[in-house]
């Protein structure tokens, strides 16, 4: 992405945009619409990807932090499904199962989700119940209930929310920064690039967030 910044004509298109178009003043309207919304947007923004980073490395981490529904060991035959599923009936008898998953791989704990949202889990070895949980409850439970915006309890309002959040940060954000930032020669453009070690204050905070910035597009 970074060598395209180095191409002719985009500079010469920004250049022609900042010397006839970008008044003082506009470029200040655009340069506060940036700065607020990423005080605002860019927190919700931020929130979202944290929380989407999470459920990216959900199948990596919840072994280790749900050890305790998931964990059964290892024995030579496992039960059969039937067997499983009437001993979660038994532990849930209300209910319809609207899902069974094998975890790790096959070699972990069944759960049994029944239309309630409950998750039963049972030891593929002995057909013994190790607990329940609530598809939104636990860690990751909670995170994704976050990620999905679900204490909304609106799904069309949690979708219209996601999606403007990600519209007006890919307009306001991404193209605003860029028209106001775009340096007006190509030797500015490389040394813009470069992390300033040696400022301080603002300036350094200036250099660091356009580094970033530019590293991230």
């Amino acid at each position: 992405m970074l060598s395209a910044c180095f191409k002719t004509e985009p500079i010469k298109s920004i250049r022609f945009i900042r010397e006839t178009i970008l008044t003082s003043a506009l470029r200040k309207t655009i340069l506060q619409a940036h700065r607020w919304s990423g005080l605002t947007l860019g927190l919700a923004a931020a929130f979202l990807a944290v929380t989407g980073l999470l459920m990216v490395f959900r199948p990596q981490l919840e072994p280790g932090v749900e050890r305790g529904l998931r964990d059964v060991g290892s024995c030579d035959a496992r039960k059969p499904l039937d067997e499983l599923l009437a001993s979660a009936r038994r532990f849930h008898p209300n209910g319809m199962v609207s899902r069974v998953e094998i975890l790790e791989g096959g070699y972990g704990a069944t759960m049994v989700r029944f239309a309630d949202a409950t998750g039963v889990y049972i030891n593929p070895c002995t057909a013994s119940v190790l607990g329940q949980r609530h598809q939104w409850g636990g860690f990751f439970g909670t995170v994704e209930q976050w990620h999905r915006l679900r204490f909304i309890d609106n799904a069309d309002v949690t979708e219209f929310i996601g999606g403007s959040v990600s519209l007006l940060v890919a307009i306001v954000l991404v193209v605003g920064g860029v028209i106001v930032w775009w340096p007006p020669s190509l030797r500015a453009l490389k040394g813009s690039l470069k992390f300033q070690w040696h400022l301080a204050g603002r300036a350094f905070e200036r250099s660091l967030h356009r580094t970033v910035a530019c590293t991230l597009l």
